[in-house]
C-alpha cells in the first residue's frame, strides 16, 4: 500500500487493532501520539499517547492528521556565471539553474550546512564564493 492508501485506510478504521493487516499495525504504531481515536464499545474518543495495547479496541487516525512531509537536499554548485543545483537521481545526473526553483510545486527553501540554516536567493552566490555550502530543499511526494 502506498502511505496515502494508509493513512486513509487508518482514518476509515473501525475493526479491532489485533484483527486489522500487519501493515496497517506496523503503520499505526509509528504515527502513534495523540493522533487516533479510541473506540471503547459505545463512542470514540481522542486518545493520548496510544500505546496499543488493548487489541480489542479500535483505533483510527484523527480525520485532521497530515503526514510529516520529507524533504530531499540537492546541493548548488557554481557552474561558470550560473548556480545550478546538481541532482543525482540514479544514473542520471543533472544541472538546474536555481533563479526559478522558488517557482517549483516541489521547493521548500533554500538552506546552508551549518544547522540547517535558511538562506535567502539574493546571499548565496556570496555564501557559496565564501567557501560555505548551500542546498536546495524539495518536498517528496
Amino acid at each position: 500500500m502506498t502511505q496515502k492508501e494508509i493513512i486513509k485506510a487508518l482514518k476509515e478504521n473501525t475493526s479491532a487493532f489485533g484483527l486489522m493487516p500487519k501493515e496497517l499495525q506496523e503503520a499505526a504504531r509509528k504515527i502513534a501520539g495523540d493522533n487516533f481515536e479510541v473506540y471503547d464499545g459505545t463512542l470514540w474518543y481522542i486518545a493520548f499517547d496510544v500505546a496499543f495495547n488493548v487489541p480489542y479496541k479500535a483505533y483510527r487516525l484523527r480525520p485532521d492528521y497530515q503526514p510529516k512531509p520529507e524533504y530531499e537536499k540537492f546541493e548548488i554548485v557554481p557552474d561558470g556565471v550560473y548556480l545550478r543545483m546538481f541532482m543525482r537521481k540514479g544514473q542520471i545526473e543533472t544541472f538546474i539553474p536555481i533563479n526559478n526553483m522558488m517557482e517549483r510545486v516541489d521547493f521548500a527553501h533554500f538552506e546552508t550546512e551549518l544547522e540547517n540554516k535558511h538562506i535567502p536567493i539574493e546571499d548565496i552566490a556570496t555564501y557559496i564564493h565564501n567557501g560555505g555550502k548551500v542546498f536546495v530543499v524539495l518536498r517528496k511526494e
